[in-house]
């Protein structure tokens, strides 16, 4: 397993992060058939991988480590210590505190505190869960400060966390110029034969809270111009989704991807992301993160909606 040590130290101002973010979908598989698949809130992106773990920054000093090694123990607390001391070079935590939780369905343990890193001192907070014979770590790591500011988009990354038995992926169907992938919600979308606006969300999104009210409103200025409808990346409670668009004034249709093979289908870089359609369902162009007036404009120009 990858030492946190060295995960700090490379989003402090080591490895820069690559340009793309890591398509939806499964993101690495062991020799087993082992995967996961991951939302990544806007802004971060992959910055290295290993046949055993992918690491994302938030582009300052902020760095999540997936990792999965073969687990000593069917017992979750004996193999979450001794994954911790795995991530911690054999140093372990300082000031740590545990409590239970659950990802993915499954019982996991939490663990935050410090450790010793580089001759300093860094911030960890550490989800570690079983599947099978393997132990899965989610971990949080910078400086303290970071790692409370990436506190929200950390729990968005648990809750959109899936371990999965993966097969080799087709390359994404979405493309300007060609229709676009199709799903049921899609192909009965209210306002046939019109103008779609797809917009892939999330109720952890931050950018998501400003996007949806000017979509919101940019639709109602339009009085039946074109459909939007709305795509809630892999999210397993209908009920809170229904509430958070409540709250927000926001009424478009919904479609449940909690398995995210649309996202997959879309090659959807992260949230939010809006692909434009036009009447005959061909996607015209993309907009990857949040959405203001000007970008909007565009995207329904592109899709004869405006």
């Amino acid at each position: 397993m990858l030492a946190a040590s060295g995960l700090a130290a490379c989003g402090a101002g080591g490895q820069a992060p690559k340009t793309e973010a890591l398509p939806a979908g499964f993101s690495l598989k062991d020799e087993n058939g082992l995967g996961f698949q991951v939302g990544l809130p806007q802004g971060w992106r992959e910055s290295d991988r290993t046949a055993q773990g992918v690491t994302f920054s938030d582009g300052a000093s902020g760095v999540v480590l997936v990792a999965f090694d073969q687990a000593i123990s069917s017992n979750l607390d004996d193999a979450g210590r001794h994954a911790l001391l795995d991530l911690t070079q054999g140093g372990g935590l300082s000031r740590v505190t545990e409590s239970n939780k659950t990802v993915d369905g499954r019982p996991a343990k939490r663990f935050d505190g410090s450790f010793g890193a580089g001759g300093g001192v860094q911030e960890m907070d550490a989800v570690i869960t079983l599947s099978g014979d393997r132990v899965w770590s989610l971990v949080l790591v910078g400086p303290t400060e970071r790692v409370q500011a990436d506190q929200k988009p950390f729990a968005g990354m648990l809750q959109s966390f899936h371990v999965k038995g993966v097969q080799a992926s087709a390359a994404p169907k979405a493309a300007a110029g060609l229709p676009a992938p199709t799903f049921p919600a899609l192909s009965s979308v209210p306002l046939r034969n019109h103008p779609v606006v797809l917009n892939f969300f999330a109720t952890w999104c931050v950018d998501c809270q400003t996007e949806l009210p000017l979509l919101r409103d940019r639709a109602a200025a339009d009085r039946g111009r074109y459909a939007v409808l709305l795509i809630d990346a892999q999210e397993t409670q209908p009920g809170s989704v229904a509430a958070y668009l409540k709250n927000l004034g926001v009424s478009f249709p919904v479609a449940y991807d909690s398995d995210g093979k649309i996202a997959a289908s879309y090659g959807l870089p992260g949230v939010p992301t809006s692909y434009f359609l036009d009447s005959k369902h061909v996607l015209r162009t993309a907009a990857v993160g949040k959405l203001d007036a000007e970008r909007l404009q565009a995207g329904l120009k592109a899709a004869g909606a405006a």
